[in-house]
């Protein structure tokens, strides 16, 4: 597919220059265990804002098999101090995926502190489709999504 990388076998090998996959995003996903990585390259939506696709596949979970992952990545703020990243993630092959999907977004500000690059603050919600799945195990993707979120805060760099 035309604009589309796939992360090196060994994910330790220093991506290419005009790949969209970066040596910090390899470092990242591999830290996650999330393999056959793509990404798109980035490029101007309509609302003038940079977007590209990101695709993984996602490790097997206590109650969830391993699954294919797609999220798209928009720059929603990157000036002076701050950076904001949100993302839309779609996992169609977890029970019910097609029922709901995910947001989360990480906002980096300028620390304060010398100890610490960057302050960030990251927030995750869930939108239900027609509904969403039966209420019981909404219960369960609202906390799968919460660990998962918790999870990918503790492995970006800042």
């Amino acid at each position: 597919m035309l604009g589309e990388a796939k992360l090196p076998a060994d994910a330790s090998e220093a991506a290419c220059e005009d790949s969209p996959i970066t040596p910090l995003m390899s470092a990242f996903y591999t830290r996650l265990k999330y393999k056959d990585v793509t990404a798109t390259q980035w490029h101007l939506t309509a609302d003038n804002l940079l977007s590209r696709n990101v695709s993984y596949t996602m490790p097997r979970s206590f109650l969830v098999p391993e699954n294919r992952v797609d999220e798209v990545h928009v720059v929603e703020a990157d000036s002076d101090g701050l950076f904001c990243l949100s993302a839309t993630v779609h996992t169609p092959e977890v029970p019910y995926g097609s029922k709901f999907h995910s947001r989360f977004q990480l906002i980096f500000r300028g620390s304060a502190d010398p100890a610490n690059n960057a302050d960030m603050d990251v927030t995750a919600d869930i939108h239900y489709k027609n509904g969403g799945p039966p209420f019981l195990l909404k219960g369960q993707i609202r906390s799968g999504t919460e660990k998962e979120t918790a999870r990918c805060a503790e492995s970006t760099p800042r």
